[in-house]
């Protein structure tokens, strides 16, 4: 935030990005906060777009760490994971890495989900 080709790299980023973006990610960020980091560093290509999203909305360090260090234990616990439970399980490698991605979108779109189901619900 701080250094010199980081600051200009951030300003290039945040002009890039439409305004009503930025807001929408700040707001989403202000009612999911530490969930969005720990979801996104278990789905595939989520956690750089979030990361950014955290720096481009200024989100306070302490706020992040409070979010980023669970996130950092349930990544290297699912993946740890998937390492044992994918070679006792599968004959192939890849068959175990297959199955990891499914079940960790299927895991982290359950909150979305459940959010429309229960609006579906109270109308």
């Amino acid at each position: 935030m701080r250094s010199k080709n980081g600051s200009k790299w951030l300003r290039a980023i945040s002009d890039r990005a439409a305004p009503e973006r930025l807001a929408q990610a700040q707001q989403k960020l202000d009612e999911h906060g530490a969930m969005v980091l720990v979801l996104s560093r278990l789905v595939p290509a989520g956690r750089i777009p979030v990361m950014l999203a955290c720096l481009l909305g200024r989100m306070p360090m302490r706020r992040f760490a409070h979010g980023d260090v669970p996130a950092c234990l349930a990544w290297a616990a699912t993946y740890q994971l998937i390492g044992i439970l994918g070679g006792s399980l599968f004959p192939e490698p890849w068959q175990g890495v297959v199955a990891a991605v499914g079940l960790t979108l299927l895991i982290s779109g359950a909150p979305a989900v459940w959010r429309r189901l229960r609006a579906g619900f109270s109308r």
